[in-house]
């Protein structure tokens, strides 16, 4: 093969490249235009619903239009993590009340029961217990997030206490059951 006949064809190799590169930046482009179109629309159409129906009027004035303070932050979600993890908790505690004994002799066969048994009683058993542990794990974070943010302080010292015991009374239920 001759020098002319390899350059060539580094050249039909590197036109082909370029064009190619050329065409998927034109895609792109093109993609990334019809994808911004859409999403604009399709973002003022759904505010335009929600400012025109009556019911979804409501929400979006108390949720998505009311004022909030500029300082918050990821960290003021734990106390509606923890709320979520103690109707977690709840129901998933009272779900296996209705399936355990507590005597002696009938303890360890009624959680057999339960894993073995109930229908998705393992799945019960374990949400339970997983979600405990994360209960403890967010009430330390959320205690933390408001030790950060001086929660403890002149206004809020009551809100610190009551808080306080509300913690030292979900360590003696957690320990003592």
């Amino acid at each position: 093969m001759k020098v002319s006949d390899k350059q060539a064809l580094v050249n039909t190799y590197l036109f082909v490249f370029l064009h190619t590169i050329e065409f998927k930046n034109f895609m792109f482009n093109k993609f990334n235009d019809l994808y911004y179109y859409y999403k604009n629309n399709f973002l003022l159409n759904t505010m335009r619903i929600l400012k025109s129906h009556p019911l979804l009027r409501l929400v979006n004035a108390y949720i998505i239009d009311a004022s909030h303070p500029s300082n918050i932050s990821y960290l003021w979600n734990f106390g509606s993590l923890l709320a979520v993890c103690l109707i977690i908790q709840i129901i998933t505690g009272v779900t296996l009340a209705m399936h355990y004994s507590p005597n002696v002799l009938e303890a360890f066969n009624s959680i057999e029961h339960i894993m073995r048994d109930v229908n998705n009683g393992w799945l019960v058993r374990y949400l339970h217990s997983n979600t405990a542990s994360a209960f403890f794990f967010l009430v330390y974070l959320h205690i933390g997030r408001g030790m950060y943010y001086g929660s403890y302080r002149a206004p809020k010292t009551i809100v610190w206490i009551l808080g306080t015991v509300i913690f030292i009374c979900m360590i003696g239920t957690g320990f003592l059951g």
